[in-house]
């Protein structure tokens, strides 16, 4: 999809900084502006979302591309989905392995696919539409009955020795467990709920011979290594109702949505790379295309920032030290650095708007979408 190089309602042309920069701005709907900044002195093209938080109607969606933990898709792709005609905004999100796996926390409507890697952070919308960024990750207890209960020891990844998981069809159609456990296949609806409900489930089958059973969108599977937790498993029967409850540590708020990035950038209007010794790799201080996301406090704002980089006599990059006093100037409190390199890609009601470094679009894990709910 080739760059747009022209706006969607009439753009407004005026001085910035300096008489070298180029500032072209846009009203996508109420509530929403997307800018575009050209800075000369080194060259730079940065695309800024701005979301008023106020706005009823607005909301952010941390989406998995395929539904699938594992899979990549371009951003593109992720937008022209089935079911996302209300998107109006879109961008890159977290960094991921070379299996697709994205490398910190995520929440999608509810639905926890995966716990974070150690230092990263999360930035989280609650039930109540509050925004955060904080370390974060997921703890589980299965409430088998008024006196017994069973921990989660993690979600949607491999079953290690004494381990309890809980999978859902994020993972793919089936638990890819192995015959040294016992497993529980649960009916529950986790969809348009949130993370800290407690969501009602029935047995539906118990296993502790074969592994590897079936995933669906209406199910999810407790698979369990160890003595003890296999033998609570085989004491449960087909229609015994249970209670599942997943909790975030270090907040007690219901959440909604969430996304990983690394590492944090601004605390308390703050810039943390300046000062942080282990700051010396060409991953901190390498001009390169950039992606972050940004909360400012005092006016409700969201802003999402792409920096456009790699690109000789066109746009340069940034370095996180740069890209963190550039969240401070927009008036962010608190900032987080997703993916970047040839994953930044920003796309407003269906064009892209920036020019990726790889000269066309890197399939990525996960994406920020930004969607407009119609008037009640």
């Amino acid at each position: 999809m080739p760059v747009i190089r022209f706006f969607l309602a009439a753009m407004v042309l005026v001085n910035s900084c300096t008489s070298e920069d180029v500032r072209k701005s846009n009203f996508v709907t109420e509530g929403f502006r997307y800018t575009m900044i050209q800075k000369s002195a080194v060259p730079n093209v940065i695309h800024i979302f701005e979301i008023d938080l106020k706005n009823p109607l607005l909301e952010i969606d941390a989406f998995k591309a395929g539904h699938n933990i594992r899979t990549t898709s371009l951003l593109s792709q992720i937008v022209e989905e089935p079911g996302q005609e209300n998107v109006i905004g879109a961008v890159n999100g977290d960094f991921f392995s070379k299996e697709g796996y994205p490398s910190g926390a995520q929440v999608h409507d509810g639905q926890i696919l995966k716990n974070a890697a150690d230092a990263w952070y999360t930035l989280g919308v609650t039930g109540k539409k509050q925004y955060f960024i904080e370390p974060m990750s997921f703890r589980g207890t299965l409430i088998i009955n008024s006196f017994t209960n069973l921990a989660i020891d993690g979600f949607n990844k491999p079953r290690q020795a004494n381990e309890s998981v809980l999978y859902n069809n994020f993972f793919g159609s089936q638990t890819n467990t192995n015959v040294y456990g016992a497993e529980v296949t649960i009916k529950a609806k986790f969809s348009g709920k949130s993370v800290g409900d407690t969501v009602r489930g029935i047995v539906l089958a118990v296993d502790s011979v074969s592994g590897n059973n079936p995933l669906t969108d209406s199910t999810v599977v407790l698979s369990v290594h160890g003595e003890d937790k296999i033998r609570l498993v085989r004491r449960m029967f087909v229609g015994q109702i249970l209670e599942i409850v997943i909790r975030a540590d270090l907040r007690e708020d219901k959440i909604r949505t969430a996304i990983g990035g690394f590492p944090f950038l601004v605390n308390n209007r703050k810039n943390l790379i300046t000062d942080n010794p282990e700051a010396t790799s060409d991953f901190y201080i390498k001009r390169s295309a950039r992606t972050a996301v940004g909360i400012a406090d005092s006016v409700q704002k969201l802003f999402i920032v792409c920096v456009d980089g790699n690109q000789t006599n066109y746009s340069s990059g940034m370095t996180l030290n740069e890209l963190a006093d550039w969240m401070i100037g927009l008036g962010c409190d608190r900032a987080l650095n997703l993916d970047g390199g040839g994953s930044t890609t920003m796309i407003v009601r269906g064009q892209l708007v920036n020019r990726p470094s790889d000269g066309k679009e890197r399939p990525i894990s996960n994406a920020l979408l930004i969607r407009q709910k119609q008037r009640p």
